[in-house]
């Protein structure tokens, strides 16, 4: 191959250190975020909603965010764990599990995103992590994990937050500081709505895809 085009500079370091690859022909372009075009909103926080969206419930840490949550509800009252893509089995008060939401139902998906004061997907393993492009279309601040390529889309205290895997206990002292300040949720919910329009948009992977190749 003349070129090899990677969705993180996490996933360029392991085709060239894992693979004895040139450097120079490993490119990180990133990815773009899946909607027909970068919905126009008018973002509200006070509905108090946390959103998870993951098929794989244990690698994208969904037994941690559900563990944090259980401490969220005891500081808020009146906040909601939404999950969709997977279907743990789950009856704890404020636990709404939607499970898989087929193509057709995407302007369901879109319009949770959309709802969803934050978006949390505290993932142990994760190359990228597509949804939190999803997220932050939508406006909303997002929490993940320093692995792999998350600190590539989150970055702490800006748009969003970074935590440890599988520590919960941080998780739920990041969405409680979060859900109780609205103006701070607004801050990061336009900065990463920033971010996606400066780096993740497929019209920007085309562009450095072309640029590399002329």
């Amino acid at each position: 191959t003349d070129k090899i085009f990677t969705f993180s500079d996490t996933a360029r370091k392991s085709i060239i250190e894992d693979y004895g690859i040139q450097e120079d022909k490993v490119i990180t372009v990133y990815a773009g975020v899946n909607l027909k075009g970068l919905p126009s909103i008018n973002k509200k926080y006070d509905a108090h909603i946390i959103l998870f969206v993951g098929k794989d419930f244990t690698r994208k840490g969904g037994h941690t965010l559900v563990n944090a949550f259980k401490q969220v509800k005891k500081e808020i009252k009146d906040s909601r764990l939404i999950i969709v893509g997977a279907s743990p089995k789950i009856d704890d008060k404020g636990i709404g599990v939607v499970g898989i939401l087929p193509w057709e139902k995407r302007d369901e998906r879109n319009n949770l995103f959309a709802k969803a004061s934050i978006f949390a997907m505290p993932s142990v393993e994760e190359l990228l992590g597509l949804v939190f492009l999803e997220a932050m279309a939508y406006k909303t601040p997002c929490i993940g994990t320093c692995v792999g390529g998350v600190p590539e889309v989150i970055e702490d205290g800006w748009n969003g937050f970074l935590i440890p895997p599988n520590d919960s206990k941080t998780l739920a002292k990041k969405l409680i500081q979060m859900l109780n300040d609205q103006k701070l949720m607004k801050t990061m919910g336009d900065n990463g709505r920033t971010k996606l329009e400066k780096k993740f948009t497929w019209e920007k992977v085309s562009e450095k895809i072309i640029g590399a190749t002329n």
